[in-house]
């Protein structure tokens, strides 16, 4: 990979739905810190997001104390929002009824949650000042949870912030990895083997995000 390649990996911004393109960026040598390079981000959590941000919404208690609750092991809900941040604040899952509890008491909680609640809070504001600030690329993965008419809200969304906002929907074609296409709207369709697993994200299609990068690069002059 060329410095130009790197460069426009490293200003992608990732939307969900998990950690994929967060590992794919890791595995370049790249950390940029993002909302939801580690998340997991449902198409209508995203939109929901969005839409909050544009209309000039708060989201006051974001990541309060009261409202976090456990998702599973590692990760909790945040309610404001309905995204699932990896946390400190581990849990257990109770082996009759399968339902997930904190395990530290709320004293020793609330210090892990004091500075996870700084990092998030921060990233939340970054996230909305690049929407609006500068021109992105920005990646969703195009599973089977994301319908074509969520691809296109998102799309308006992001262009509504800037003009110069792109959506990228990264998809599986094992005939094509690699490449992309450019759809009427402007939407970039971009193509890999597979799409990595929930359980697996970091385990993806090295070398066809590799090349869809490169391709990317060569077409994109703006990003």
């Amino acid at each position: 990979m060329t410095e130009d390649d790197l460069e426009l990996a490293g200003r992608i911004v990732s939307l969900g739905d998990n950690c994929e393109f967060g590992f794919v960026q890791r595995h370049l040598g790249l950390e940029p810190s993002g909302l939801l390079r580690w998340a997991i981000a449902w198409p209508e959590n995203v939109i929901a997001l969005l839409e909050r941000i544009a209309a000039g919404d708060p989201l006051e208690g974001f990541f309060a104390f009261p409202g976090i609750e456990p998702y599973n092991a590692g990760m909790v809900r945040e309610p404001v929002t309905g995204l699932l941040f990896h946390s400190q604040m581990r849990s257990s899952k109770d082996p009759e009824t399968g339902v997930f509890s904190f395990q530290l008491p709320d004293d020793a909680r609330r210090e892990i949650h004091s500075t996870e609640e700084s990092k998030f809070s921060y990233l939340l504001q970054k996230f909305q000042s690049t929407l609006r600030d500068e021109a992105r690329l920005y990646v969703i993965r195009g599973t089977k949870k994301l319908t074509d008419a969520e691809i296109s809200r998102v799309d308006m969304l992001l262009r509504g912030f800037n003009p110069g906002n792109r959506l990228l929907v990264q998809t599986a074609d094992p005939e094509r990895p690699g490449t992309f296409e450019t759809r009427d709207d402007g939407i970039l369709i971009g193509y890999v083997r597979q799409l990595a697993t929930y359980v697996q994200a970091d385990c993806y299609d090295r070398e066809g995000w590799a090349d869809l990068i490169k391709a990317l690069r060569a077409e994109l002059k703006a990003y």
